[in-house]
């Protein structure tokens, strides 16, 4: 796997989901063509990366927790989607330099804020990482919500919403800090609906 290409891995994946699932996009016309941007999803499966790397039409570079660039051929998956480890529960300035290289070079960086997948019966909670990469770069968030089942043959759908600007640039630490955290629960908000819609049809 490790000689294969972006194009050529997202290809399989495509074939991969296409035959093992059902998958309707909702909303494709909201996921940027060019200009940086960052993709946010609820967190569902360890397939959710994947899945987002075969349904958009440009490279995403995700952040995905160190700890699955150790399982045997996931690891190799994710370096040849473009992935990136982040050490969760910290400030991992290392991560959060290369997200801010990327952006900066005009792609695509994608995150999962619940930092987790998430679990039934349990509050979901948004870490600030995604909102702070957002308010230092000016990058907008595009909100996804994926909503359905990882069983063979069920029906997934992932729907994408506006893309959400951030208002201002935080220009001390407290400003700062306001505009994290009201970015924060913008996101989660519309991320909230996006994934609890019923799918149609």
């Amino acid at each position: 796997m490790r000689f294969l290409p972006y194009w050529s891995v997202v290809w399989i994946l495509r074939a991969f989901f296409l035959l093992g699932f059902s998958v309707r996009v909702e909303g494709s016309h909201n996921l940027r063509s060019e200009g940086s941007c960052i993709l946010c999803s609820n967190h569902v499966s360890w397939l959710d990366p994947p899945l987002l790397a075969a349904t958009s039409r440009r490279p995403v570079h995700f952040m995905a927790k160190r700890e699955l660039f150790e399982v045997p051929v996931l690891g190799a998956l994710l370096s040849r989607i473009l992935a990136f480890p982040v050490d969760r529960g910290r400030g991992d300035r290392r991560a959060i330099k290369r997200a801010l290289q990327v952006l900066g070079e005009g792609e695509c960086v994608g995150m999962f804020p619940e930092g987790t997948r998430a679990r039934e019966g349990v509050p979901r909670v948004f870490l600030r990482g995604a909102a702070y990469l957002a308010v230092r770069s000016g990058a907008p968030i595009i909100p996804i919500g994926i909503s359905g089942s990882y069983g063979f043959r069920s029906r997934m759908t992932i729907r994408v919403g506006e893309p959400i600007i951030p208002s201002s640039l935080g220009r001390s630490g407290a400003e700062l800090g306001r505009a994290v955290g009201d970015l924060t629960a913008e996101v989660f908000e519309e991320i909230e609906v996006l994934s609890s819609v019923q799918p149609r049809g």
